[in-house]
């Protein structure tokens, strides 16, 4: 018998690291998030390394430089490996500034060099909801990165103030995904497609049975769906979803 086609596949799931052991990693889950790219893209041949571990049909996402997302007194930029080239007043806030340019083609070009097939653009707190972030959301992802031809899902994750409600309406407005911890907000993204991080709130606690279940029942129902977990416990975490899916 034919398989059923209409069956959507099974949600990727997945970490924000591999850990030491890629091998090991890259046997247990389905989905990883690049999260290195965010702090310092990393040279050609590390990435390509990396590409050529990967198995088949796993298709990483990676975090955008945090040139695009942060202003240049944030934690992140504590102990870079190399100097970020340009005037630190460009950096952060999806900025109309050659940094964030140059930031974007480069977390661009780190993406197709790994294979990636979204870029996540992670915002901190200090990103609230006021009228120019808004504008610069809209030029950004409405201007800027199109003409990339990047080819590549666009996904934001919002700290802070936003809500769900608002980050929806953008999101559907600019095409891109939102992304969140439906846990924490205690509500799944609406659409057929989905990439969700469970982040437990940096509590030491992993996420309970139930928590788990809830989050299994809320991906089965998407087309496409993907969940990080970015938990004290992430490893163990996936790996229990999983069981449960």
């Amino acid at each position: 018998m034919d398989q059923d086609k209409t069956i959507p596949p099974a949600p990727r799931v997945g970490c924000t690291a591999t850990g030491r052991d890629r091998k090991r990693y890259f046997s247990s889950y389905t989905a990883l998030e690049y999260g290195q790219t965010f702090i310092f893209p990393p040279r050609a041949p590390t990435l390509s390394r990396l590409r050529a571990q990967l198995p088949e049909g796993l298709v990483p996402t990676v975090k955008a430089w945090q040139v695009i997302t942060h202003k240049a007194d944030s934690p992140g930029y504590v102990n870079l490996p190399r100097e970020i080239k340009g005037d630190p007043a460009g950096f952060g806030n999806f900025g109309d500034t050659p940094e964030v340019v140059n930031a974007l083609r480069n977390t661009v070009r780190a993406a197709r060099r790994l294979g990636a097939g979204g870029i996540v653009f992670s915002t901190p707190a200090a990103f609230t909801p006021t009228a120019s972030n808004r504008k610069n959301l809209e030029r950004f992802f409405g201007e800027l990165a199109p003409k990339e031809d990047h080819g590549m899902r666009l996904i934001w994750e919002p700290a802070g103030l936003w809500s769900t409600d608002e980050m929806e309406g953008i999101c559907t407005d600019l095409s891109i995904l939102p992304c969140w911890d439906p846990l924490a907000r205690q509500a799944f993204p609406d659409g057929e497609e989905a990439y969700l991080r469970v982040t437990n709130m940096g509590q030491p606690r992993p996420p309970g049975v139930s928590e788990l279940m809830e989050l299994a029942e809320g991906l089965s129902a998407y087309k496409q769906a993907t969940c990080i977990f970015a938990t004290l416990s992430m490893f163990a975490d996936a790996q229990r979803l999983m069981e449960l899916l």
